[in-house]
Protein backbone atom coordinates (compact mmCIF):
# COMPACT_ATOMS: atom_id res chain seq x y z
CA UNK A 1 0.00 0.00 0.00
CA UNK A 2 1.51 3.32 -1.00
CA UNK A 3 1.80 6.45 1.11
CA UNK A 4 -1.01 8.25 -0.66
CA UNK A 5 -3.40 5.38 0.00
CA UNK A 6 -2.63 5.43 3.70
CA UNK A 7 -2.95 9.15 4.20
CA UNK A 8 -5.98 10.06 2.07
CA UNK A 9 -9.42 9.53 3.59
CA UNK A 10 -11.35 7.61 0.95
CA UNK A 11 -14.63 6.80 2.55
CA UNK A 12 -17.48 8.06 0.29
CA UNK A 13 -20.95 6.66 0.11
CA UNK A 14 -19.93 3.23 1.36
CA UNK A 15 -19.43 4.74 4.79
CA UNK A 16 -22.67 6.66 4.61
CA UNK A 17 -24.60 3.44 4.08
CA UNK A 18 -22.98 1.96 7.18
CA UNK A 19 -23.86 4.87 9.48
CA UNK A 20 -26.90 3.30 11.11
CA UNK A 21 -27.84 3.90 14.71
CA UNK A 22 -26.74 0.93 16.77
CA UNK A 23 -29.56 -0.27 19.00
CA UNK A 24 -27.23 -2.57 20.85
CA UNK A 25 -24.40 -5.03 20.29
CA UNK A 26 -23.89 -8.71 20.56
CA UNK A 27 -23.63 -9.94 24.11
CA UNK A 28 -19.87 -9.93 24.63
CA UNK A 29 -20.26 -12.79 27.13
CA UNK A 30 -22.37 -14.93 24.79
CA UNK A 31 -21.64 -16.02 21.23
CA UNK A 32 -25.32 -15.81 20.20
CA UNK A 33 -26.60 -13.13 17.82
CA UNK A 34 -28.94 -11.66 20.44
CA UNK A 35 -28.79 -7.84 20.61
CA UNK A 36 -29.73 -5.45 23.38
CA UNK A 37 -32.95 -3.59 22.67
CA UNK A 38 -33.22 0.22 22.59
CA UNK A 39 -35.84 0.51 25.28
CA UNK A 40 -33.70 -0.13 28.33
CA UNK A 41 -35.16 -0.22 31.79
CA UNK A 42 -33.60 2.22 34.26
CA UNK A 43 -32.22 -0.57 36.45
CA UNK A 44 -30.19 -1.95 33.53
CA UNK A 45 -28.30 1.25 32.74
CA UNK A 46 -24.53 0.77 32.46
CA UNK A 47 -22.51 3.59 34.02
CA UNK A 48 -19.39 4.64 32.11
CA UNK A 49 -16.68 7.15 32.94
CA UNK A 50 -15.05 8.99 30.06
CA UNK A 51 -11.97 11.21 30.16
CA UNK A 52 -12.63 14.75 28.89
CA UNK A 53 -9.97 17.35 28.16
CA UNK A 54 -10.42 20.57 30.14
CA UNK A 55 -8.86 23.47 28.23
CA UNK A 56 -10.05 26.19 30.59
CA UNK A 57 -11.99 27.85 27.76
CA UNK A 58 -15.60 27.69 28.96
CA UNK A 59 -17.60 30.76 27.92
CA UNK A 60 -19.73 32.55 30.50
CA UNK A 61 -23.10 30.96 31.29
CA UNK A 62 -22.36 27.73 29.42
CA UNK A 63 -22.12 25.46 32.43
CA UNK A 64 -18.99 23.56 33.43
CA UNK A 65 -16.79 21.21 31.44
CA UNK A 66 -18.60 18.04 32.58
CA UNK A 67 -22.12 19.44 32.98
CA UNK A 68 -23.50 21.52 30.13
CA UNK A 69 -25.97 21.39 27.27
CA UNK A 70 -23.90 18.91 25.28
CA UNK A 71 -23.05 16.49 28.07
CA UNK A 72 -26.77 16.46 28.91
CA UNK A 73 -27.61 15.81 25.25
CA UNK A 74 -25.23 12.87 25.18
CA UNK A 75 -26.80 11.22 28.20
CA UNK A 76 -30.33 11.81 26.95
CA UNK A 77 -29.41 9.93 23.78
CA UNK A 78 -27.21 7.13 25.07
CA UNK A 79 -29.67 6.20 27.81
CA UNK A 80 -31.73 4.81 24.92
CA UNK A 81 -28.86 2.37 24.48
CA UNK A 82 -28.67 1.48 28.15
CA UNK A 83 -25.72 3.75 28.96
CA UNK A 84 -25.01 6.71 31.22
CA UNK A 85 -21.78 8.68 30.97
CA UNK A 86 -19.91 10.53 33.68
CA UNK A 87 -17.18 12.78 32.31
CA UNK A 88 -13.82 12.97 34.11
CA UNK A 89 -12.04 16.28 33.39
CA UNK A 90 -8.29 16.22 32.78
CA UNK A 91 -6.38 19.43 32.10
CA UNK A 92 -5.08 19.31 28.52
CA UNK A 93 -1.79 20.84 29.55
CA UNK A 94 -1.31 18.22 32.30
CA UNK A 95 -2.27 15.17 30.25
CA UNK A 96 1.28 13.85 30.01
CA UNK A 97 1.60 13.71 33.80
CA UNK A 98 -2.01 13.03 34.76
CA UNK A 99 -2.82 10.05 32.53
CA UNK A 100 0.02 7.81 33.82
CA UNK A 101 -0.92 8.69 37.42
CA UNK A 102 -4.55 7.75 36.78
CA UNK A 103 -3.46 4.45 35.26
CA UNK A 104 -1.06 3.46 38.03
CA UNK A 105 -3.37 4.56 40.86
CA UNK A 106 -6.42 2.70 39.56
CA UNK A 107 -8.40 5.93 39.08
CA UNK A 108 -8.50 5.88 35.27
CA UNK A 109 -11.77 6.48 33.47
CA UNK A 110 -13.31 3.61 31.52
CA UNK A 111 -12.37 5.39 28.30
CA UNK A 112 -9.02 7.16 28.33
CA UNK A 113 -7.06 9.00 25.66
CA UNK A 114 -3.61 10.33 24.88
CA UNK A 115 -1.89 11.91 21.90
CA UNK A 116 1.30 10.10 22.93
CA UNK A 117 1.19 6.66 21.30
CA UNK A 118 4.33 5.66 23.21
CA UNK A 119 2.53 6.13 26.52
CA UNK A 120 -0.42 4.02 25.38
CA UNK A 121 1.93 1.35 24.06
CA UNK A 122 3.60 1.10 27.45
CA UNK A 123 0.24 0.62 29.17
CA UNK A 124 -0.51 -2.14 26.66
CA UNK A 125 2.85 -3.87 27.09
CA UNK A 126 2.33 -3.84 30.87
CA UNK A 127 -1.02 -5.56 30.49
CA UNK A 128 -3.00 -2.53 31.57
CA UNK A 129 -5.42 -2.23 28.61
CA UNK A 130 -8.13 -4.35 27.02
CA UNK A 131 -7.55 -5.94 23.62
CA UNK A 132 -10.41 -4.52 21.59
CA UNK A 133 -10.66 -6.46 18.32
CA UNK A 134 -13.55 -8.69 19.38
CA UNK A 135 -15.49 -5.85 20.96
CA UNK A 136 -15.17 -3.68 17.85
CA UNK A 137 -16.44 -6.53 15.69
CA UNK A 138 -19.39 -7.18 18.00
CA UNK A 139 -20.33 -3.69 19.14
CA UNK A 140 -18.74 -1.21 16.76
CA UNK A 141 -20.03 -1.41 13.16
CA UNK A 142 -20.48 2.36 12.90
CA UNK A 143 -17.19 2.98 14.68
CA UNK A 144 -15.32 0.67 12.33
CA UNK A 145 -16.95 2.16 9.26
CA UNK A 146 -16.29 5.77 10.27
CA UNK A 147 -12.69 5.34 11.39
CA UNK A 148 -11.72 2.84 8.70
CA UNK A 149 -9.18 0.02 8.67
CA UNK A 150 -6.40 2.32 7.44
CA UNK A 151 -6.71 4.30 10.69
CA UNK A 152 -7.53 1.44 13.06
CA UNK A 153 -4.27 -0.25 12.11
CA UNK A 154 -2.39 2.60 13.82
CA UNK A 155 -3.70 1.26 17.14
CA UNK A 156 -2.44 -2.30 16.64
CA UNK A 157 0.76 -3.88 17.88
CA UNK A 158 3.12 -6.09 15.88
CA UNK A 159 0.92 -9.14 16.50
CA UNK A 160 -2.18 -7.35 15.28
CA UNK A 161 -3.73 -6.77 18.71
CA UNK A 162 -5.99 -3.69 18.80
CA UNK A 163 -4.74 -1.98 21.95
CA UNK A 164 -6.07 1.49 21.05
CA UNK A 165 -8.61 3.17 18.79
CA UNK A 166 -7.09 6.11 16.91
CA UNK A 167 -9.37 9.06 16.24
CA UNK A 168 -9.73 9.67 12.51
CA UNK A 169 -8.58 13.00 11.14
CA UNK A 170 -10.97 14.74 8.76
CA UNK A 171 -8.00 16.02 6.79
CA UNK A 172 -4.32 15.14 6.69
CA UNK A 173 -3.41 18.64 5.45
CA UNK A 174 -1.12 20.11 8.09
CA UNK A 175 1.17 22.96 7.11
CA UNK A 176 1.56 25.78 4.62
CA UNK A 177 4.22 28.29 3.75
CA UNK A 178 2.75 31.82 3.82
CA UNK A 179 4.47 34.73 2.11
CA UNK A 180 3.92 38.49 1.81
CA UNK A 181 2.63 38.45 -1.74
CA UNK A 182 2.19 42.23 -1.82
CA UNK A 183 5.92 42.62 -1.07
CA UNK A 184 6.78 40.17 -3.83
CA UNK A 185 4.64 42.11 -6.29
CA UNK A 186 6.13 45.48 -5.33
CA UNK A 187 9.64 44.03 -5.72
CA UNK A 188 8.60 42.46 -9.04
CA UNK A 189 9.87 39.08 -7.86
CA UNK A 190 8.36 35.71 -8.68
CA UNK A 191 7.01 33.27 -6.13
CA UNK A 192 10.02 31.21 -4.98
CA UNK A 193 10.09 27.56 -6.04
CA UNK A 194 13.46 26.47 -4.58
CA UNK A 195 15.43 27.18 -1.39
CA UNK A 196 17.89 29.39 -3.28
CA UNK A 197 15.06 31.46 -4.73
CA UNK A 198 13.55 31.75 -1.25
CA UNK A 199 16.88 33.03 0.07
CA UNK A 200 16.90 35.79 -2.56
CA UNK A 201 13.32 36.75 -1.71
CA UNK A 202 14.01 36.90 2.02
CA UNK A 203 17.09 39.04 1.41
CA UNK A 204 15.02 41.50 -0.61
CA UNK A 205 12.23 41.54 1.98
CA UNK A 206 14.67 42.48 4.73
CA UNK A 207 17.24 44.69 3.01
CA UNK A 208 15.17 46.17 0.14
CA UNK A 209 11.83 46.34 1.90
CA UNK A 210 9.20 47.87 -0.43
CA UNK A 211 7.25 49.37 2.49
CA UNK A 212 10.32 51.22 3.71
CA UNK A 213 10.81 49.15 6.86
CA UNK A 214 14.32 49.12 8.27
CA UNK A 215 16.19 45.76 8.27
CA UNK A 216 15.93 45.48 12.03
CA UNK A 217 12.14 45.75 11.73
CA UNK A 218 11.75 42.83 9.32
CA UNK A 219 11.89 39.11 10.09
CA UNK A 220 12.42 37.22 6.88
CA UNK A 221 11.53 33.69 7.95
CA UNK A 222 9.79 31.96 10.82
CA UNK A 223 8.84 28.29 11.06
CA UNK A 224 6.23 26.64 13.22
CA UNK A 225 8.22 23.40 13.67
CA UNK A 226 11.80 23.46 12.49
CA UNK A 227 12.28 19.72 12.54
CA UNK A 228 10.31 18.26 9.69
CA UNK A 229 8.20 20.84 7.95
CA UNK A 230 8.04 22.24 4.45
CA UNK A 231 11.48 23.77 4.04
CA UNK A 232 13.12 20.63 5.41
CA UNK A 233 11.41 18.54 2.75
CA UNK A 234 13.46 20.29 0.10
CA UNK A 235 16.61 18.53 1.29
CA UNK A 236 15.57 14.90 1.84
CA UNK A 237 17.55 12.33 -0.14
CA UNK A 238 15.73 9.14 0.90
CA UNK A 239 12.07 9.71 0.13
CA UNK A 240 10.77 6.16 -0.31
CA UNK A 241 8.10 5.21 2.20
CA UNK A 242 10.25 2.76 4.17
CA UNK A 243 13.06 5.27 4.67
CA UNK A 244 10.62 7.99 5.66
CA UNK A 245 9.05 5.65 8.22
CA UNK A 246 12.42 4.74 9.71
CA UNK A 247 13.92 8.23 9.77
CA UNK A 248 11.02 10.64 10.10
CA UNK A 249 10.17 10.32 13.80
CA UNK A 250 13.26 9.36 15.73
CA UNK A 251 11.88 11.21 18.75
CA UNK A 252 8.86 13.27 19.68
CA UNK A 253 10.52 16.42 18.34
CA UNK A 254 11.11 14.76 14.98
CA UNK A 255 14.70 15.98 14.48
CA UNK A 256 16.68 13.84 12.06
CA UNK A 257 20.36 14.42 12.73
CA UNK A 258 20.93 10.67 12.60
CA UNK A 259 18.32 10.04 9.91
CA UNK A 260 18.20 11.18 6.31
CA UNK A 261 21.63 12.34 5.06
CA UNK A 262 19.99 15.44 3.60
CA UNK A 263 19.21 16.75 7.06
CA UNK A 264 22.73 18.14 7.38
CA UNK A 265 22.18 20.21 4.24
CA UNK A 266 18.88 21.48 5.56
CA UNK A 267 20.42 22.61 8.83
CA UNK A 268 23.32 24.20 6.93
CA UNK A 269 20.78 26.24 4.96
CA UNK A 270 19.10 27.32 8.20
CA UNK A 271 22.49 28.28 9.59
CA UNK A 272 23.11 30.44 6.53
CA UNK A 273 19.75 32.16 6.93
CA UNK A 274 20.44 32.82 10.58
CA UNK A 275 23.96 34.17 10.09
CA UNK A 276 22.78 36.42 7.26
CA UNK A 277 20.08 37.93 9.46
CA UNK A 278 17.16 36.47 7.54
CA UNK A 279 15.63 34.61 10.49
CA UNK A 280 14.28 35.84 13.78
CA UNK A 281 17.43 36.06 15.90
CA UNK A 282 15.54 34.59 18.87
CA UNK A 283 13.30 32.16 17.00
CA UNK A 284 14.09 29.47 19.61
CA UNK A 285 11.96 31.29 22.18
CA UNK A 286 8.94 30.64 19.98
CA UNK A 287 9.34 26.91 19.30
CA UNK A 288 6.20 24.89 18.84
CA UNK A 289 3.53 27.50 19.52
CA UNK A 290 4.06 30.42 17.16
CA UNK A 291 2.84 33.19 19.47
CA UNK A 292 5.76 35.49 18.64
CA UNK A 293 5.51 34.75 14.94
CA UNK A 294 1.78 35.51 15.01
CA UNK A 295 2.54 38.89 16.58
CA UNK A 296 5.07 39.64 13.83
CA UNK A 297 2.51 38.52 11.25
CA UNK A 298 -0.26 40.89 12.38
CA UNK A 299 2.20 43.78 12.70
CA UNK A 300 3.26 43.39 9.07
CA UNK A 301 6.89 42.59 9.87
CA UNK A 302 7.08 38.95 8.78
CA UNK A 303 7.96 37.84 5.26
CA UNK A 304 7.67 34.03 5.25
CA UNK A 305 5.94 31.83 7.80
CA UNK A 306 5.36 28.10 8.07
CA UNK A 307 2.20 27.55 10.07
CA UNK A 308 -1.03 25.59 10.27
CA UNK A 309 -2.60 24.78 6.90
CA UNK A 310 -5.26 27.49 7.18
CA UNK A 311 -3.44 29.65 9.69
CA UNK A 312 -3.54 32.93 7.78
CA UNK A 313 -7.33 33.34 7.82
CA UNK A 314 -8.61 30.82 10.37
CA UNK A 315 -10.66 32.76 12.91
CA UNK A 316 -10.10 30.05 15.51
CA UNK A 317 -6.36 30.83 15.28
CA UNK A 318 -6.80 34.56 15.48
CA UNK A 319 -7.73 35.64 11.96
CA UNK A 320 -4.15 36.81 11.37
CA UNK A 321 -4.59 38.22 7.87
CA UNK A 322 -7.87 39.85 8.80
CA UNK A 323 -6.11 41.59 11.69
CA UNK A 324 -3.14 42.61 9.52
CA UNK A 325 -5.48 44.15 6.95
CA UNK A 326 -7.00 46.42 9.58
CA UNK A 327 -3.73 48.35 9.73
CA UNK A 328 -2.34 47.57 6.26
CA UNK A 329 -5.35 47.02 3.95
CA UNK A 330 -3.22 46.13 0.92
CA UNK A 331 -1.22 43.46 2.77
CA UNK A 332 -1.47 39.92 1.40
CA UNK A 333 -0.04 36.99 3.37
CA UNK A 334 -1.00 33.96 1.30
CA UNK A 335 0.07 30.35 1.01
CA UNK A 336 2.33 29.23 -1.81
CA UNK A 337 3.16 25.78 -3.22
CA UNK A 338 5.85 23.85 -1.35
CA UNK A 339 9.37 24.39 -2.62
CA UNK A 340 10.99 21.77 -4.83
CA UNK A 341 13.44 19.20 -3.51
CA UNK A 342 17.02 20.13 -4.44
CA UNK A 343 17.89 16.54 -5.42
CA UNK A 344 15.03 15.42 -7.66
CA UNK A 345 12.97 18.57 -8.26
CA UNK A 346 9.82 16.99 -6.79
CA UNK A 347 7.46 18.50 -4.23
CA UNK A 348 7.26 16.66 -0.91
CA UNK A 349 4.56 17.86 1.43
CA UNK A 350 4.41 17.25 5.19
CA UNK A 351 1.02 15.91 6.17
CA UNK A 352 -0.50 14.64 9.36
CA UNK A 353 -1.11 11.02 10.09
CA UNK A 354 -4.66 10.03 9.31
CA UNK A 355 -4.96 9.30 13.04
CA UNK A 356 -5.00 11.71 15.97
CA UNK A 357 -5.55 10.98 19.68
CA UNK A 358 -5.46 7.35 20.79
CA UNK A 359 -8.43 6.04 22.78
CA UNK A 360 -7.88 3.08 25.08
CA UNK A 361 -9.81 1.12 27.67
CA UNK A 362 -7.94 0.28 30.89
CA UNK A 363 -8.32 -3.15 32.48
CA UNK A 364 -10.02 -1.37 35.40
CA UNK A 365 -13.03 -0.83 33.09
CA UNK A 366 -15.61 -3.48 33.98
CA UNK A 367 -17.51 -3.46 30.68
CA UNK A 368 -15.34 -2.88 27.57
CA UNK A 369 -18.27 -3.84 25.35
CA UNK A 370 -20.28 -0.92 26.75
CA UNK A 371 -17.31 1.38 26.13
CA UNK A 372 -17.19 0.38 22.47
CA UNK A 373 -20.96 0.75 22.26
CA UNK A 374 -20.60 4.38 23.38
CA UNK A 375 -17.79 5.08 20.91
CA UNK A 376 -19.91 3.46 18.21
CA UNK A 377 -22.73 5.91 18.96
CA UNK A 378 -20.27 8.78 18.61
CA UNK A 379 -19.65 7.61 15.05
CA UNK A 380 -23.30 8.21 14.05
CA UNK A 381 -25.19 11.26 12.84
CA UNK A 382 -27.17 11.43 16.08
CA UNK A 383 -23.88 11.24 17.95
CA UNK A 384 -20.74 12.82 16.55
CA UNK A 385 -22.40 14.83 13.79
CA UNK A 386 -24.73 16.61 16.22
CA UNK A 387 -22.02 17.11 18.85
CA UNK A 388 -19.77 18.71 16.24
CA UNK A 389 -22.19 20.67 14.03
CA UNK A 390 -25.03 21.33 16.47
CA UNK A 391 -28.73 21.51 15.71
CA UNK A 392 -29.94 22.10 12.16
CA UNK A 393 -31.73 25.44 11.88
CA UNK A 394 -30.09 26.69 15.05
CA UNK A 395 -26.37 26.24 14.37
CA UNK A 396 -26.20 25.23 10.72
CA UNK A 397 -28.14 24.64 7.55
CA UNK A 398 -27.35 22.06 4.92
CA UNK A 399 -25.98 23.21 1.57
CA UNK A 400 -25.99 20.05 -0.45
CA UNK A 401 -24.06 17.47 1.57
CA UNK A 402 -22.27 20.09 3.65
CA UNK A 403 -23.44 21.79 6.89
CA UNK A 404 -23.02 25.57 6.61
CA UNK A 405 -22.60 27.58 9.82
CA UNK A 406 -25.38 30.10 10.45
CA UNK A 407 -23.61 32.27 13.03
CA UNK A 408 -19.96 31.54 13.76
CA UNK A 409 -19.82 33.78 16.84
CA UNK A 410 -22.94 32.18 18.33
CA UNK A 411 -21.51 28.72 17.70
CA UNK A 412 -18.18 29.62 19.27
CA UNK A 413 -19.97 30.49 22.50
CA UNK A 414 -22.58 27.74 22.53
CA UNK A 415 -20.73 24.65 21.33
CA UNK A 416 -17.40 25.01 19.51
CA UNK A 417 -15.40 25.24 22.72
CA UNK A 418 -16.24 21.65 23.65
CA UNK A 419 -17.07 19.89 20.39
CA UNK A 420 -13.52 18.66 19.69
CA UNK A 421 -13.17 17.00 23.06
CA UNK A 422 -16.58 15.32 23.18
CA UNK A 423 -16.24 13.92 19.66
CA UNK A 424 -13.62 11.38 20.67
CA UNK A 425 -13.54 9.26 17.52
CA UNK A 426 -12.72 12.09 15.12
CA UNK A 427 -10.36 15.03 14.83
CA UNK A 428 -11.32 18.18 12.99
CA UNK A 429 -15.02 17.43 12.80
CA UNK A 430 -17.57 14.83 11.74
CA UNK A 431 -17.16 14.54 7.97
CA UNK A 432 -17.44 11.57 5.65
CA UNK A 433 -14.84 12.80 3.14
CA UNK A 434 -11.96 15.25 3.15
CA UNK A 435 -13.71 17.18 0.38
CA UNK A 436 -16.70 17.73 2.68
CA UNK A 437 -14.36 19.05 5.38
CA UNK A 438 -12.75 21.56 3.02
CA UNK A 439 -16.11 22.64 1.61
CA UNK A 440 -17.36 23.29 5.15
CA UNK A 441 -14.27 25.38 5.93
CA UNK A 442 -14.89 27.45 2.81
CA UNK A 443 -18.52 28.04 3.80
CA UNK A 444 -17.52 29.09 7.34
CA UNK A 445 -15.60 32.12 6.05
CA UNK A 446 -17.11 33.17 2.75
CA UNK A 447 -15.20 36.48 2.56
CA UNK A 448 -11.90 34.58 2.53
CA UNK A 449 -13.08 31.48 0.69
CA UNK A 450 -10.48 31.86 -2.06
CA UNK A 451 -7.69 31.93 0.51
CA UNK A 452 -9.03 28.79 2.20
CA UNK A 453 -9.32 26.81 -1.01
CA UNK A 454 -5.82 27.91 -2.00
CA UNK A 455 -4.52 26.84 1.41
CA UNK A 456 -5.82 23.30 1.13
CA UNK A 457 -4.71 22.98 -2.48
CA UNK A 458 -1.15 23.90 -1.51
CA UNK A 459 -1.12 21.79 1.65
CA UNK A 460 -2.01 18.63 -0.29
CA UNK A 461 0.10 19.26 -3.37
CA UNK A 462 2.85 16.87 -4.41
CA UNK A 463 3.86 13.66 -2.65
CA UNK A 464 2.88 13.31 1.00
CA UNK A 465 5.43 12.82 3.74
CA UNK A 466 3.20 11.60 6.52
CA UNK A 467 3.46 11.18 10.25
CA UNK A 468 2.94 7.65 11.51
CA UNK A 469 2.62 7.93 15.27
CA UNK A 470 4.59 4.74 15.93
CA UNK A 471 7.23 4.61 18.67
CA UNK A 472 9.54 1.61 18.97
CA UNK A 473 10.20 0.16 22.47
CA UNK A 474 13.62 1.80 22.78
CA UNK A 475 12.26 5.01 21.33
CA UNK A 476 9.54 5.15 23.99
CA UNK A 477 12.14 4.56 26.68
CA UNK A 478 14.55 7.21 25.40
CA UNK A 479 12.02 9.79 24.15
CA UNK A 480 12.66 12.37 26.87
CA UNK A 481 16.45 12.16 26.45
CA UNK A 482 16.26 12.39 22.67
CA UNK A 483 13.93 15.35 22.82
CA UNK A 484 16.26 17.17 25.20
CA UNK A 485 19.27 16.56 22.93
CA UNK A 486 17.42 17.64 19.81
CA UNK A 487 15.99 20.78 21.39
CA UNK A 488 19.48 21.79 22.50
CA UNK A 489 21.44 20.99 19.37
CA UNK A 490 18.91 22.13 16.79
CA UNK A 491 19.43 25.62 18.23
CA UNK A 492 23.21 25.29 18.49
CA UNK A 493 23.54 24.05 14.92
CA UNK A 494 21.26 26.77 13.57
CA UNK A 495 22.94 29.64 15.38
CA UNK A 496 26.65 28.71 15.50
CA UNK A 497 29.24 30.42 13.31
CA UNK A 498 29.48 29.12 9.78
CA UNK A 499 32.92 27.57 10.25
CA UNK A 500 31.71 25.74 13.37
CA UNK A 501 28.71 24.13 11.71
CA UNK A 502 30.07 20.69 10.73
CA UNK A 503 31.75 20.09 14.08
CA UNK A 504 28.57 21.09 15.91
CA UNK A 505 26.41 18.85 13.72
CA UNK A 506 28.75 15.90 14.34
CA UNK A 507 28.54 16.60 18.05
CA UNK A 508 24.75 16.46 17.79
CA UNK A 509 24.81 13.08 16.04
CA UNK A 510 27.22 11.72 18.64
CA UNK A 511 24.95 12.89 21.45
CA UNK A 512 22.04 10.97 19.91
CA UNK A 513 24.14 7.80 19.74
CA UNK A 514 24.31 7.81 23.56
CA UNK A 515 20.57 7.21 23.59
CA UNK A 516 20.51 4.26 21.17
CA UNK A 517 19.35 6.10 18.05
CA UNK A 518 20.63 3.33 15.78
CA UNK A 519 18.76 0.68 17.75
CA UNK A 520 15.62 2.78 17.39
CA UNK A 521 16.06 2.91 13.63
CA UNK A 522 16.57 -0.87 13.51
CA UNK A 523 13.41 -1.43 15.54
CA UNK A 524 11.44 0.89 13.27
CA UNK A 525 12.76 -0.93 10.20
CA UNK A 526 11.76 -4.29 11.69
CA UNK A 527 8.29 -3.01 12.53
CA UNK A 528 7.78 -1.68 9.01
CA UNK A 529 9.03 -4.86 7.34
CA UNK A 530 7.14 -7.28 9.58
CA UNK A 531 3.88 -5.48 10.09
CA UNK A 532 3.24 -2.03 8.69
CA UNK A 533 4.18 -2.78 5.08
CA UNK A 534 1.77 -5.72 5.02
CA UNK A 535 -1.32 -3.75 5.97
Amino acid sequence: MNRKTRTMLRKGTAILSAMLILSGCKDANNSSEKVVQENIQADSITELTVMLYDRGNIPTNQGVINDNRWTKYINEEVEKLGLHVKFIPVSRSDEGQKVPVMMTSGTAADIMMSYDIGTVQRFHKDGGTWELSEYIEECGPNLKAYIGDDVLVKGKDEEGNQFAIPARRSTTARTNAFIRMDWLNKLEMAVPTTPDELYDVLWAFKYENPDGLQPNEVVGLQQFNISKEMLANCFWQETDERSVFINSECDSAGALAAGDPGYRDYMRFRNKLYNDGLMDSEYFTDLGYGQKANELFVKGKLGYYEYHVNGNVDVMRGGLLQTLKQSIPEAEMVSIPPLKNIHDGKIYNSQDSNSAAFLFIPKTAKDPAACIKYLDWLATKEGGFTIWHGIEGEHFEMQGQVPAVLDAQKNAVEKDWIRDDLFLVGNGGYFITEADYIACKVLENAEYSNYIQNNFDNATMGEAISSYGYMSPTQAKEAANLKKVNNEYSVKVSTCKTDEFDAMFDEWAAALEKYNIQQIKEERASYYDNFFSKQ
